[in-house]
Order: C-alpha cells, then structure tokens, then sequence
C-alpha cells in the first residue's frame, strides 16, 4: 500500500498518439502514478519549464519534432529526470536514444508487464 505522506511519483507520457498516451495513463495511474501526457515534443519542453517530474515516457518518432534530439538536449541541461524511449521502428533508432542519453528503451509493441517493470526500474526504490 503506498504511503500518504509520500507524493506519488511524477510521470510525463510524451507521444504523438492519444490512444497510447490515455492507455498508459490510465494503467499507470492505477499502479499510483502521478501521470500527465503531452502530444508533441515542444508541449512536453514546456511542461517540464513548470513541472518537476521523475520520469519522461517517450515516444521517439513524432512528427515534425525530433525525440532523439529531445533526449540529448535533456541529457545536456539536466539529469533530474529519467527518460524511457520507447519505439515501435527499427531497434537501431533505440540504440541511438540509449547513446543519447535515455536511461531505458523499450520496444512497442510491449506488455503491461514489461512496461511496469521499466518504470519500476528507472525509480528509486520505495517509491511504489
């Protein structure tokens, strides 16, 4: 049972997607996750100017934005957060986000499992 006096932890879901984006903040939100959900990489960049979070789910191919770049600017200015990439194109594409500076990648399709177990390992311990 999570503690109350501890805040739920922080998960911004940046994909192009509104199935995706509802889909996993619905199911993360009943594991206690405090989830919020951006349509594009600029929204998610301005999000992040307000709101401390403590992990980015993120989509790495979206339209007309560059996720890849979103990472390793992230990686530049900060490491306050933790980043999954996750994609559904070629593994070589989740690579080059792990270069970048992602500290996961995952494959779509994925499970609920494999997802929670991703999340789980990206934050610190006792938080869930």
């Amino acid at each position: 049972m999570p503690n109350a006096n501890v805040p739920a932890p922080v998960i911004l879901v940046v994909d192009d997607d509104a199935q995706i984006r509802v889909l996993l903040r619905r199911f993360l939100a009943g594991k206690g996750y405090a989830v919020y959900e951006s349509a594009s990489v600029s929204g998610a960049q301005e999000f992040l100017r307000k709101t401390e979070v403590d992990l980015v789910i993120l989509d790495v191919f979206i339209p007309e934005e560059d996720g890849l770049e979103f990472i390793r600017e992230s990686r530049r200015l900060t490491h306050k957060y933790k980043i999954l990439a996750m994609s559904g194109y070629a593994a070589p594409f989740l690579r080059i986000a792990a270069q970048f500076g992602a500290n996961a990648v995952i494959a779509k399709p994925f499970n609920q499992e494999q997802l929670l177990s991703s999340v789980k390992d990206l934050l610190p311990p006792g938080e869930l």
